[in-house]
């Protein structure tokens, strides 16, 4: 079993490796190549296979306990399936895993990570909606109405 776990550790390093190479290329592209190749990301991250509890916790580089309490919490999503294991969804791995890099930039302290973390999450949420973003497009340029 240790072989097929260390061989799937393996595989999921390599391949979030991989995708964060493409994004930090996309970091130093033009706008239009960057959006190609984030699109090229998020298909990847949609193949990927769910991932173990215990890869996720080295990806993230926080402890199993902490990775089952985000999956309790919602903070990391449980991945759909018939495995007698509980797995993360690769697409929530890759949200976290973006977001945790942000946040230990910023001097994020272990202990209040995961509050951080859901603050940055709830954030996300607010700005995906097209309700909201239309009404910051509409403020930015001026058409505010005065209450």
């Amino acid at each position: 079993m240790g072989n097929t776990v260390d061989r799937e550790r393996q595989e999921t390093c390599e391949q979030f490796g991989f995708i964060g190479e493409l994004e930090g290329i996309a970091e130093d592209a033009d706008p239009r190549t960057a959006a190609r190749l984030r699109a090229l990301v998020r298909k990847r991250v949609a193949c990927l296979a769910p991932v173990r509890v215990s890869v996720t916790a080295q990806l993230l580089e926080v402890t199993t306990p902490t990775v089952r309490a985000w999956l309790d919490r919602g903070v990391l999503t449980e991945a759909e399936g018939d495995s007698s294991s509980r797995r993360v969804d690769p697409r929530s791995l890759h949200a976290v895993m973006g977001l945790v890099r942000e946040l230990r930039a910023a001097g994020a302290k272990p202990g209040n990570l995961v509050d951080q973390l859901w603050d940055r999450l709830a954030d996300q949420a607010l700005l995906d909606r097209s309700d909201l973003r239309e009404s910051l497009a509409r403020v930015r340029g001026g058409d505010v109405v005065e209450l």
